[in-house]
This record gives C-alpha cells, structure tokens and sequence, in this order.
C-alpha cells in the first residue's frame, strides 16, 4: 500500500538519519550520471554534459535536500530541531524561562475559567426537560429598560396568560440556620410553590411544596439541595418532616432534591421556602407590588414564542377588571368586588411591557407610575 510505504520511508527516515541520507545521495548520484551518459550518446563530450546536467537539475547536495524534504518526515524533523534548539536557549535563560512559563500558565488558565464559565450559559441547553420551553419573563418600561416583576404582574399573568401552563416568581433569600453543629448563613431562594414544576424537576426525597401553604400565616416550608442535605442533615433518608430553625423560626423539610439539580437563576442556592405573599395584594405600598421578583414559564406543548410573545403584548396593552385586589388610589376594595382599575389603565396602555427571552430564568415590572411608586416596597 503507498500510504503504509510513506509511513514506513519517513519512520525510517527520522529513526536511522544517516542510513537515509547515505540511501538519498546514492540515488541523487545515481540519477545524474544517467543524465550524463544521455547528454554523451546525444553528442556531448563528458564535460559539457557534466555541464549541461548540473545547469538542468542544480547542485547535487540541493538536489538530496529537496529529495529529503519532501516527504511527511521533513516536518517532523524541522520540528524536533526547533523544539532542541528552544530548549537550549531557555535552558541559558532561566529567568526568561520562568516567565514564559507563567505566561503560559496564567493565560492558558484564564481561558480554561471563561471558558467553563461561558460555556453553559450560551452553547450549553439548560439542565431541565423540554428546556426549549422555559421563558424568562420580563417588563420592558417606555424608556426600552427592564426591571424586576411584582407579584400583582404574576397574578395578572396566572389569569389571564394561555400561552403557559406554569408560571412561577422567586426572589433572594438568606436564612440562618441554627441548632446544627453551628449557625451558618445559606444561600436560598423564596419562591411560589409551582416553581419546582415549572422547572420540570421533581424532589428526589419527599412531596415537595404544599400549594395550599403559599399564603401569608401559611406553614413554613423548605426544600433543601442534595449538597446541603449531606453537609449539614447527615444524609438522613427520614429527613422528610423534620423540624429545623431557620432565622429562630421552626421549618419544616419537605423536600430534598436530587444531586443532578442545577439551578439556573441562582447557582449558589442550596434552600428553598415558599414567597406567602398575599394573593390579595391589599394595596401598592405592600410588597406585593415591590419590583423585586424574578419570573420564569413554562410552554404549553405545541405552543410558539411568537405566538406567546403576542399573548403577552395583548395583556399589557388592555386595562382589566380585576377581582384579586388591582385597586384604584384610594385603597383597596372592602367588598371583593371586581373594579376597573382607572388610574392604572393608561399604565397598562403605555407603560411597562411584559416581554419573554427564551431559555433563560426570569424577571419582569409593571408600569412607570406603579414603579415610582413601589419601587421601594422590599419584604
């Protein structure tokens, strides 16, 4: 086969050198005199064929360079004589040495950290089922920026939204916990009790949030990652049910997730309880209409981003009458019944928008008269 008699030539050729050299010459030397003696019998006389032969093909040491050169072997060869000769001279140069060394360390290191950093926010899809459809909801103002939801935003949405079969909202937390070996400060997250599922991931010990207990007054619930549930409850598979105190407070374990969970809109997060806030939303200058809240949805299967991203439009272009507590300047309604909202209709009309990126977590705002004037309603 050539391409095995290639391998085979230029393996030679770089293991026993001057066996191939002596083997190159010898067919260089052999291939002019048969140039010569053609030169002779059309005439030539023995010198001016040498002549001829020499002015045709060159020098014979050039001649054995360029046969040497052509093969694969030549440019391994050129680059083990570059590598000794690299060598040589960083070995005079310690210092130089040094230096290059850590260059090269720090930048190769460098890369590696963007890399690893870049890599699953942009190329890699998120680490939940059918994760094409997760939206990250958002409210864009007139000005074209973005700022957190509300939870009066979310309740809208829940209403009235078809596009999504779940919709959760979620904000910081940091609790303390106390009676273990000692208190230590978490990273958590408040969060409606369809969160979990609009992520589509179940707990791997344990039911999870009780819906009916995402009210204020409501029982204190928690679930905890898998790391938290080896470094800090001893591995107990009984955890389920047991008592801890978090911020003084007695909370219940209800859920413990399972060790693939990765949490996307907050990496650090190792505790989860439910956001009780009231679904009453008793007026604007409660956190229920705080902008701090993150949003995310899920699709309803076969459904579109445009087609949702329509929907979303159609809800803050329309004034509604609303039942759970959107509520006029003067106070919220004593009665429970539906009111039109006035004031805020034209805030719905030409204010904030809500708008959807897709594959990414979430968050969203209301209007620019509803911001300015609950902007600073933090629970």
């Amino acid at each position: 086969m050539p391409g095995w008699k290639s391998v085979r030539d230029g393996l030679r050729a770089l293991l026993r050198p001057e066996a191939t050299d002596r083997e190159v010459e010898e067919e260089v030397r052999s291939f002019l005199a048969e140039a010569e003696a053609a030169e002779v019998m059309r005439g030539a006389t023995p010198e001016e064929a040498r002549r001829r032969v020499r002015l045709r093909y060159g020098d014979p040491l050039a001649a054995r360079e360029d046969v040497r050169g052509s093969g694969w072997e030549a440019g391994v060869d050129a680059f083990l004589t570059d590598l000794r000769i690299a060598s040589r001279s960083l070995r005079r140069s310690p210092g130089f040495t040094a230096v290059v060394a850590l260059t090269l360390g720090l930048g190769v290191g460098a890369a590696t950290a963007i890399v690893s950093a870049v890599r699953p926010v942009l190329f890699d899809p998120l680490p939940y089922p059918d994760a094409e459809r997760l939206v990250s909801l958002e409210d864009r103002t007139e000005d074209g920026g973005v700022a957190p939801t509300t939870f009066g935003t979310y309740l809208e949405l829940v209403e009235r939204s078809r596009s999504f079969v779940s919709l959760a909202v979620f904000r910081p937390w940091q609790p303390t916990l106390t009676g273990t070996d000692e208190p230590v400060r978490l990273e958590g997250q408040a969060v409606t009790a369809s969160y979990f599922r609009v992520l589509g991931v179940s707990p791997a010990l344990g039911p999870g949030f009780d819906g009916a207990e995402d009210r204020p007054g409501g029982a204190r619930q928690v679930v905890v990652d898998d790391r938290l549930w080896r470094d800090r409850l001893g591995s107990d598979p009984d955890v389920v049910g047991r008592t801890i105190r978090l911020d003084g407070q007695a909370t219940t374990i209800v859920g413990v997730l399972p060790p693939s969970f990765e949490n996307v809109t907050a990496s650090d997060a190792r505790i989860w309880s439910l956001l009780q806030y009231d679904p009453s939303l008793p007026g604007f200058d409660t956190r229920e209409w705080g902008h701090h809240l993150g949003m995310v949805g899920r699709l309803g299967r076969g459904l579109s981003h445009d087609g949702a991203a329509s929907e979303l439009e159609a809800i803050a272009s329309d004034p509604v009458a609303v039942s759970w507590g959107f509520v006029p300047r003067s106070g919220p309604p004593r009665d429970g019944t539906s009111r039109w909202c006035s004031d805020r209709g034209s805030d719905w009309r030409h204010g904030a928008r809500p708008s959807a990126s897709w594959g990414r977590p979430p968050r969203a705002a209301c209007c620019p008269r509803c911001s300015s004037r609950s902007r600073d309603s933090t629970p």
